[in-house]
């Protein structure tokens, strides 16, 4: 397989930028029907979390992403759309669910790849989202049950891998 990467930010870059850059075309074409994703890589205190979640005054992509979906269903009001959103981690090479209770969400296994819908994980949590706040919602629920601790560079290091994803489903009429 062969992987593209769009662009590499500089240590400097504001999440308005890079979003323009980088985001704004990956939601275009995931509202066109096709896969899209975005990708943070660094090392520990690099700004990864905050280029992904970001804060009030510098949204990252997640917030970001989450106005362009909903202004895209907004304007194209002769398409049904359903949004589904999922939240995991990758913590100490085991994938937890963060929308469930550490018993229940923990220790996920990889069922089976699907050509069309990736990595198909048991039990994952599905939650359908109709509008910005319930996926601000889960995005909170997550971030309660998100591995966390501190290290030599980070006081508050998010210590696992995340992934957000959000299925977009459209049907016009």
């Amino acid at each position: 397989k062969e992987y593209r990467f769009d662009h590499c930010f500089g240590p400097d870059t504001q999440n308005t930028e890079a979003y323009d850059k980088v985001g704004k075309t990956l939601v275009a074409h995931a509202m066109d029907g096709y896969n899209a994703t975005i990708f943070t890589y660094g090392q520990t205190g690099s700004g990864k979390t905050h280029s992904i979640l970001g804060n009030d005054a510098d949204p990252g992509f997640i917030p970001r992403t989450i106005q362009d979906v909903f202004n895209h269903v907004e304007t194209h009001k002769a398409t049904n759309f359903k949004i589904m959103v999922s939240y995991l981690e990758v913590y100490n090479e085991e994938i937890n669910d963060l929308l469930q209770e550490a018993e229940t969400g923990g220790n996920l296994r990889i069922l089976t790849e699907d050509p069309q819908k990736g990595a198909i994980i048991e039990n994952l949590t599905e939650t359908v989202v109709k509008c910005k706040q319930d996926i601000t919602d889960v995005l909170t629920e997550g971030e309660k049950h998100r591995s966390y601790g501190s290290t030599l560079m980070n006081n508050t290091s998010s210590r696992s891998h995340t992934l957000f994803r959000m299925i977009i489903e459209s049907k016009t009429e």
